[in-house]
């Protein structure tokens, strides 16, 4: 096992994400993220993505992947 590095915290990059959280009653249409996605494109706010797994049991929900 790799031991931990102490410059982890200052290699990673903070993505501040602007807008308000939707509302757990009225969700979005689409992806429930797209209004607070800095990437979103416009299937993201018509079609729920589907959820992906990678080779090592990562899970993703994103028209992107």
């Amino acid at each position: 096992m790799p031991a931990p590095s102490p410059d982890a915290e200052a290699e990673r990059s903070v993505v501040l994400l602007e807008g308000e959280v939707p509302s757990p009653l009225n969700p979005p249409k689409g992806c429930p993220f797209h209004p607070r996605c800095p990437v979103a494109r416009a299937e993201c706010s018509d079609t729920p993505p589907e959820t992906v797994v990678d080779s090592v049991g990562h899970q993703v929900s994103c028209h992107l992947f």
